[in-house]
């Protein structure tokens, strides 16, 4: 026991405040590295079969832990330019085949399955929204939950014309597509 009270005050103080700064320290180390980690293609696959047309977009799952609760919507926007350069939006959503993902494996070189990779289809013919007005992009959003945290994380990917390839997207983490 301290018994001058002005050793105690300083003591008091700096113990505080070091458990104030190691509980900041460790609540951005939780928030930055326990999150979920997903990359989503540049690019949109665009695969014909027969006389049907499916567009695809590839979800990897990068991080070291599993993925749960994957939400994919897609969207249609128009943006709507207003006075100043700024836009409005007006979103429409499209339809996929399979918007929820339960599980997504961690990226892992022995998972010969690629259960950490993903491909999401669209049926509805994404060159002719595109073709309407130049002012429309198609939105892909995806909502997911860390494996080991529960934290979950918004990621969002814009897609023009351009941005369509015809071909089949590479296995496992690449996200590039063989253009046939």
């Amino acid at each position: 026991m301290k018994s001058n009270p002005m050793e105690f005050l300083v003591d008091f103080t700096f113990g505080i405040i070091g458990g104030i700064i190691s509980s900041f320290i460790f609540l951005y180390l939780i928030l930055y590295y326990l999150r979920p980690r997903l990359r989503i293609s540049q690019s949109i696959s665009c695969v014909k079969h027969g006389d049907e047309t499916f567009y695809l977009i590839k979800i990897v799952n990068t991080s070291k832990y599993d993925v749960f609760d994957v939400r994919v919507d897609f969207f249609k926007v128009r943006l709507i330019p207003m006075s100043n350069n700024k836009t409005n939006k007006r979103i429409a959503q499209l339809e996929l085949q399979d918007n929820f993902i339960p599980h997504m494996n961690k990226l892992s070189s022995k998972d010969m399955s690629a259960g950490y990779a993903y491909r999401v289809v669209c049926k509805e013919n994404l060159q002719d929204i595109l073709k309407q007005n130049e002012h429309v992009i198609l939105e892909v959003k995806i909502i997911a939950r860390h494996g080991l945290s529960g934290l979950s994380k918004v990621f969002i990917q814009s897609y023009r014309m351009v941005d369509i390839k015809n071909g089949e997207f590479n296995w496992g983490t690449d996200t590039n597509i063989s253009v046939y």
